[in-house]
């Protein structure tokens, strides 16, 4: 039963599964999953025994394992830290016999599912008692920063919803980098675009309202007016406070667009209402930020603004440099 995977485990459930690592979130997900394909009756419920580690012994696990089911097919038994039993690193082996004779012969009338959720220690599957259960095993690695945004693709795509991995970085950058805060701000931005199949940079930022964002929108509006010196001053008191590098670029990307379609499409109406659509706002309340810009910008600098924030964008994510000085540079470079 090599390379077992979650989908495997939903539509048939193997007599032992293992789930172990440091995102104890998604670990926590696909355990609540699971039970609820398990447990679907109140006889199921009744075959439902919960075991902690801390509080219990390794003997009482392969006892309550052993027992037959009293109402359901299968008896449901769950380990939470599992690794506990094994924390003694004085100890060769510490598997107690009952234990090491179950796992290597499971009840076919027992589901036993074990969890292991750790941050710093690290199961090594090829020592005692793992080397048992390698076969029943899904690992649920570290969900690296520099990995959210795709995460975050991803996470869309199970709700049949797609977005591009600027948007996502744009979420990534407004929200703490842990899964379960990134798991809840999807949910919001799912409820308030409810029949979207598509999430766009002003989608996100049409529900953002807190005041980091009210700041940020201060600096786009500052360097639509062409004003280095109060964008300097603006960009400093928002690095001071939070890291919003990857915000401000995303919002001056859209920002940047939108003047550059308004400059393609201005000569063929005056209408503030029908502008502001065609270039994908939601009201003309904002427009006089983008036709200013339209003037002061030439399509060829707009083109020049692309590149300067892809190569800002670029340094952000590859060197180590001084994140505050290249987004300095770069607002230097946008209005040169």
């Amino acid at each position: 039963m090599a390379n077992l995977t979650k989908a495997d485990v939903l539509k048939n459930p193997p007599p032992i599964i293992f789930l172990y690592g440091a995102d104890d979130f998604s670990i926590d997900e696909f355990y609540s999953s699971l039970i609820k394909q398990l447990i679907k009756t109140d006889e199921d419920f009744f075959d439902y025994i919960y075991i902690d580690a801390d509080d219990s012994s390794q003997d009482l696990v392969a006892t309550t394992a052993s027992q037959i089911p009293m109402f359901a097919q299968k008896r449901i038994v769950v380990v939470r830290r599992f690794h506990n039993f094994f924390a003694d690193k004085r100890k060769k082996n510490n598997v107690l016999p009952a234990l090491k004779r179950y796992l290597e012969n499971p009840s076919d009338t027992t589901i036993l599912i074990l969890l292991a959720q750790l941050e710093n220690t690290k199961i090594d599957l090829t020592k005692s008692p793992y080397n048992l259960i390698k076969d029943y095993s899904i690992e649920f690695p570290t969900v690296y920063e520099n990995q959210l945004a795709k995460w975050v693709v991803n996470r869309f795509a199970t709700h049949n919803v797609t977005i591009n991995l600027e948007t996502a970085d744009l979420i990534v950058s407004q929200t703490d980098p842990d899964l379960r805060n990134l798991a809840n701000e999807i949910e919001k931005i799912l409820l308030f675009h409810l029949d979207k199949k598509n999430i766009t940079t002003q989608d996100v930022i049409s529900m953002s309202g807190n005041s980091r964002q009210n700041t940020v929108f201060e600096l786009v509006k500052a360097i639509s007016n062409k004003s280095l010196e109060l964008s300097l001053e603006i960009l400093n008191n928002i690095l001071s406070n939070s890291n919003q590098e990857m915000l401000i670029l995303a919002l001056l990307r859209d920002f940047f667009v939108k003047t550059w379609k308004l400059q393609e499409i201005q000569s063929q109406t005056s209408d503030r209402n029908e502008l502001a659509k065609k270039i994908g706002l939601r009201s003309s309340y904002f427009l006089s930020d983008y036709t200013n810009a339209a003037k002061k910008y030439s399509e060829s600098k707009i083109s020049e603004t692309f590149n300067i924030l892809a190569t800002t964008d670029s340094m952000l994510k590859s060197t180590h440099s001084n994140s505050k000085l290249i987004m300095e540079k770069m607002l230097i470079d946008i209005m040169n």
